[in-house]
């Protein structure tokens, strides 16, 4: 790929998916000089490199950190005008997921398991409030467990005690996937509805929790474009022979990418055979973003959040995704 007949170098840092990590491949790129950033992807690891991303005037485009609080504004563009991201706020999906919990799977009462990272956080509180802004009962929250947990047996005991309508969890498919086989190891916990976001649906959790994962319900960022989608798909597919159905946030990564390298190209401008790139001005390009993309129509709010996604629901059955109409 090249931009006015210069070659796109891509550079690729792993934060881990950490608060820790964060700053430190922020630094990391910094120091290899890039323009534009397509991440963090955790919530955790935005938060702790957002202002080392400002101070160096790069603008970053986060495909999945979705916790509300990360642009919530200190003044009308945000706290940090370099971010944006592209996906569904956990509000929005909470929101959803809270409707979806009263209306299709008719609770009344939810039991919530949350992982302790800002974004399993975020999800599990979002869905606590619209929950029962809608008229259902918490009847049982733990303290929240940590990453790399395998034993939930303390926490299903909760459960099996509390009676609950529905088993909601805000984490991520590694974890969920033991939670799952242990849930339905208990008799009288087979049937309760699990319903879970977008870090659980992962055909791994599929794969791993075998049996256990089959009528767990999970909800997922839509697109509003399906024709945009297929077109995507059908490049995903050539390029990586995947599904791109089954690459959570693949598409909101595709569209941020697409965006950065379209401002780059609006403002780079050729000198003397080198590329030079006004990152303020790179900034506002991006600001004025309006296109449609592999993940629906994207625009930005003033600070940076995305403007008019849709939340999608699926159901486990026969061992795959079933998505569910509404």
């Amino acid at each position: 790929m090249t931009i006015k007949g210069h070659k796109v170098q891509f550079v690729r840092e792993d934060d881990l998916c950490t608060a820790e990590g964060g700053p430190a491949a922020a630094d990391r790129l910094i120091k290899a000089n890039v323009v534009v950033a397509v991440g963090p992807i955790c919530s955790g690891g935005t938060r702790s490199s957002l202002a080392a991303y400002d101070k160096a005037g790069i603008t970053h485009i986060s495909p999945s950190a979705t916790a509300g609080d990360l642009t919530a504004p200190s003044r009308a563009e945000g706290p940090y005008p370099t971010f944006f991201r592209v996906p569904v706020l956990n509000a929005d999906e909470a929101r959803e997921q809270a409707a979806f919990a009263k209306t299709t799977l008719k609770a009344t009462k939810a039991f919530v398991v949350f992982d302790t990272d800002d974004y399993g956080k975020d999800l599990g509180q979002q869905f606590q409030k619209f929950f029962k802004d809608g008229g259902g009962q918490i009847v049982g929250t733990p303290a929240g467990y940590e990453k790399k947990t395998t034993d939930f047996k303390s926490i299903i005991a909760n459960i099996k005690a509390a009676k609950p309508d529905v088993v909601y969890m805000a984490g991520f498919y590694a974890e969920a996937t033991p939670f799952l086989q242990q849930l339905r190891a208990e008799s009288d916990l087979k049937s309760v509805p699990f319903l879970g976001g977008d870090g659980i649906k992962n055909d791994e959790l599929i794969s791993g929790a075998k049996d256990a994962a089959e009528g767990a319900y999970l909800a997922l960022p839509g697109t509003t474009d399906p024709t945009a989608f297929a077109q995507y798909k059908d490049k995903y597919k050539a390029k990586y022979n995947g599904n791109a159905e089954s690459a959570t946030f693949g598409a909101e990564a595709y569209d941020a990418a697409t965006i950065l390298i379209k401002a780059i190209e609006s403002v780079g401008k050729d000198d003397g055979g080198k590329l030079t790139i006004d990152l303020k001005a790179l900034n506002e390009a991006v600001r004025k973003t309006n296109m449609t993309g592999a993940s629906g129509k994207i625009t930005f709010a003033a600070n940076g959040d995305r403007a008019g996604a849709v939340v999608r629901f699926f159901q486990v059955k026969n061992g795959k995704y079933e998505e569910i109409k509404r």
